[in-house]
C-alpha cells in the first residue's frame, strides 16, 4: 500500500536548502572576521614583507630580500659581540714593536723615482759604492773587493795583511761615497741630491717624533759618524801595533 506524499513529505522543498547553504556561508565569513589576523609566511622579506627572503641576517636569522632591505635591517640590530679573539691578535702592544727608522725612505719612493728619472745614471754610481762595502774577493787574495776595486787594505809585500772586518767595509763605503760627492761632474750633481734627500727624509722624521715614543731613535747621521771615528781609530792603533812588531823584529 502506497502512501502519499504531500506537503509535509519527508524530502524537503528546495528552498530550504537554498536558504541552509546561504546561513552556513554567512556563519563561515563571520567566523573568519572574527578570527585572529593569521601569522605572516616566514619566507617573507622581514623588512618590506612583500618579497621572498631569500637570504638571512647571519646574527638573528631574520629574512631579506635585497641589500636596501639588509641595510636598513643593519641600521637598527644591534651590534654584534666581540670575539675573545681579538685580544690575542693585540697580543703586542704598539710600543713594544721595533721600529725600522729607514721605513720613511719606502714611504718617500716617488721621490728617489724622480730623482733617478732626472739621473738615470744614479743607481748603477750607487751600486758601485755600495760594492765597495763588500767583503774583499777572495780569488783575488785580498786585492780587490767584489766590484773590482783595489781594496785601501792592501798591505805592501811582506807584512801581515789583517782580516777585513764590516768596519774596513764601512770606511771603504765612506771614502767611496766622499769621491762620488766631489765629482766635479753631473754624477757629483746626483749623489750630492741623493744624499741630501735622505738627510732631509731622516731629519723629518725625527723632527715629526720628537717628544713621543720614538723620540728614543737616535739620529742615524750620529751613528754611522761614531761608527766611522770607532773604526778609524781601531785601524790606527792596529797599524801602530804591527809597525812597533816591525820594528822589534828588526
Amino acid at each position: 500500500m502506497s502512501i502519499p506524499q504531500g506537503d509535509s513529505g519527508l524530502a524537503p522543498p528546495d528552498n530550504i536548502t537554498d536558504t541552509i547553504s546561504q546561513s552556513s556561508a554567512s556563519t563561515l565569513k563571520e567566523e573568519d572576521e572574527d578570527a585572529p589576523p593569521m601569522r605572516r609566511d616566514p619566507k617573507l622579506c622581514g623588512i618590506c614583507e612583500k618579497e621572498v627572503g631569500k637570504y638571512k641576517c647571519p646574527q638573528c636569522f631574520m629574512p631579506y630580500c635585497s641589500i636596501a632591505c639588509n641595510r636598513t635591517h643593519k641600521e637598527s640590530h644591534p651590534p654584534p659581540a666581540e670575539t675573545s679573539q681579538k685580544p690575542s691578535q693585540q697580543s703586542v702592544p704598539p710600543a713594544q714593536k721595533k721600529e725600522d727608522p729607514y721605513a720613511i725612505l719606502l714611504d718617500n719612493e716617488f721621490e728617489f723615482k724622480r730623482l733617478f728619472k732626472k739621473y738615470p745614471f744614479l743607481p748603477d754610481e750607487l751600486s758601485k759604492i755600495l760594492q765597495n762595502t763588500l767583503p774583499p774577493d777572495s780569488s783575488t787574495d785580498g786585492a780587490t773587493n767584489r766590484s773590482g776595486f783595489p781594496t785601501s787594505f792592501k798591505q805592501p809585500y811582506g807584512k801581515k795583511q789583517h782580516a777585513w772586518s764590516r768596519m774596513d767595509g764601512l770606511l771603504q763605503g765612506v771614502a767611496a761615497l766622499r769621491q762620488a760627492r766631489t765629482d766635479p761632474t753631473e754624477i757629483g750633481d746626483g749623489i750630492r741630491e741623493c744624499c741630501d734627500l735622505i738627510l732631509y727624509l731622516l731629519s723629518s722624521q725625527k723632527s715629526q717624533t720628537h717628544g713621543g715614543p720614538r723620540a728614543v731613535i737616535k739620529d742615524l747621521t750620529e751613528v754611522v759618524r761614531e761608527e766611522v771615528v770607532a773604526e778609524e781609530t781601531e785601524i790606527i792603533a792596529r797599524l801602530n801595533q804591527e809597525e812597533a812588531g816591525e820594528d822589534r823584529d828588526k
